[in-house]
């Protein structure tokens, strides 16, 4: 499976801890459907005690691509 980064460093989001419910959403197209991966401190988000990640997935009417779309949704302190 081909594999394509996205490192926009441009839309890099501080959050300061104990902020309650603060989300972040992320979406992309393509054909395979894509896999968004979450960082913080650039490591993989893996602790899920303080955040939830959703994920949903759709194939576009009359398009052969599938749409992603991410939440990250920060629980605040654990």
């Amino acid at each position: 499976m081909p594999e394509l980064v996205i490192a926009d460093r441009r839309r890099e989001q501080n959050v300061t801890v104990g902020t309650p419910d603060y989300k972040l959403e992320c979406s992309y197209r393509g054909l395979p459907a894509p896999q968004i991966v979450w960082y913080k401190d650039d490591e993989e988000i893996s602790d899920l005690s303080m955040y939830t990640i959703n994920v949903q997935s759709n194939t576009e009417d009359n398009s052969k691509y599938e749409k992603v779309t991410s939440t990250l949704e920060f629980k605040g302190s654990s």
